[in-house]
């Protein structure tokens, strides 16, 4: 199996783009979800931003309340070798592809 392939780098470097050193970890927890993880971030800018793991092969959907009008950066099966797709939150239920990683930036 071939480990370096685009499928394999791209949440890497979509992580990389939207954290760096000096970003600070807070606080957060899902409720009744152990197939998604989530960690919320402070960065030095003072942006306040979710990452988000599904760990599954289906869909999956979050409540988060106060993201609407934030962004979300996200790769998933769907999005192939593609670069990182981008939309705006329009809800506070964000649903994630299988096997997405996903950034949002809170409003």
């Amino acid at each position: 199996m071939e480990h370096r392939t685009p499928e394999r780098a791209l949440p890497r470097q979509l992580l990389r783009a939207h954290f760096a050193p000096g970003d600070k970890l807070m606080q957060s927890t899902l409720s009744r979800n152990t197939y998604v993880y989530a960690q919320a971030f402070t960065t030095r800018e003072g942006k306040r931003k979710v990452r988000l793991v599904n760990r599954r092969n289906w869909t999956i959907e979050v409540a988060l309340t106060g993201i609407n009008g934030g962004q979300i950066n996200y790769v998933d099966q769907t999005s192939g070798t593609q670069p990182p797709a981008t939309n705006k939150i329009t809800e506070d239920k964000p649903a994630r592809g299988s096997f997405a990683v996903a950034v949002l930036t809170l409003p």
